[in-house]
Order: structure tokens, then C-alpha cells, then sequence
């Protein structure tokens, strides 16, 4: 039996991922507001979810986990 009264509920989900994504990539390297379809292809492609954070963590700590993505002008964003 589920108790309701230790369960909370956040409002994160793909669309606010894609926002966020796309504030944060208009600040630090090209302006993609308005560009709605590729800053979700950029998401999908990128993003996944973690089953053991701590470990991913630690791999992206030691590895310097980046990911290139080509923009359709032919830029790279990191």
C-alpha cells in the first residue's frame, strides 16, 4: 500500500528539460531560442537516464564527458 503522505510529486518533465536545455545553450554558445525542434533533437540525442547516478557521475568526472552535436549552419556545440 502506496503512502500518499511520504510521496511527492515533481513537475519535471521533457518540456522543461527542452526549455532549460535551450536557455542554457542560447546563454553559453549560439542564440536558439525559437528553434524548438532542434534543441529537442539535441535532448533526445544527448540525455539519457541514469540507473546509478553516482556511478555515471564518477565516468563523467573521469572521462570529461562531453558530446559534440552538429547544428544545421554547421556549427559544433559541446
Amino acid at each position: 500500500m502506496p503512502l500518499k503522505h511520504a510521496a511527492t510529486r515533481l513537475d519535471v518533465g521533457g518540456k522543461l528539460l527542452t526549455n532549460l536545455l535551450m536557455e542554457t545553450l542560447s546563454y553559453k554558445e549560439v542564440n536558439l531560442k525559437g528553434e524548438l525542434f532542434i534543441v529537442q533533437q539535441i535532448k533526445e540525442a544527448c540525455s539519457f537516464v541514469s540507473q546509478n547516478f553516482n556511478k555515471d557521475l564518477e565516468i563523467a568526472k573521469e572521462n570529461g564527458h562531453t558530446k559534440e552535436f552538429v547544428l544545421p549552419d554547421f556549427k559544433t556545440v559541446k
